[in-house]
């Protein structure tokens, strides 16, 4: 499946991308979200854009908090249901694979 997600190459670098999403193989612990909208937070995310963020690394794909729709689910995943409307930490993306065994998802409402 296509899908659009925004990187940051570099200081004023930044671009919206195109590319494959392998829905094959999702995980049990995954869930499929198609994002409605997605927040910038202009304090971290564009201090890295304008390189004002000391240390910061690059390439980067942003995300600070997104809303959409669960579309795809794993077995393990219990909390939400296909058809849920949901907030998330994740990328800022058209769809995005989000991981609840993985810490650095944040949580899923």
């Amino acid at each position: 499946m296509k899908i659009r997600s925004v990187i940051v190459h570099g200081v004023k670098d930044v671009s919206v991308v195109e590319e494959e999403l392998d829905l094959e193989s999702i995980k049990a612990s995954e869930c499929l979200i198609e994002n409605t909208v997605s927040f910038i937070s202009p304090g971290t995310e564009l201090s890295r854009v304008f390189g004002l963020k000391v240390g910061a690394t690059y390439p980067v794909r942003p995300g600070y908090c997104s809303i959409g729709t669960v579309t795809k689910k794993g077995d393990k995943v219990k909390n939400v249901e296909i058809g849920d409307k949901v907030i998330h930490s994740g990328q800022h993306a058209s769809m995005y694979l989000y991981d609840q065994s993985n810490s650095e998802s944040g949580n899923l409402y």
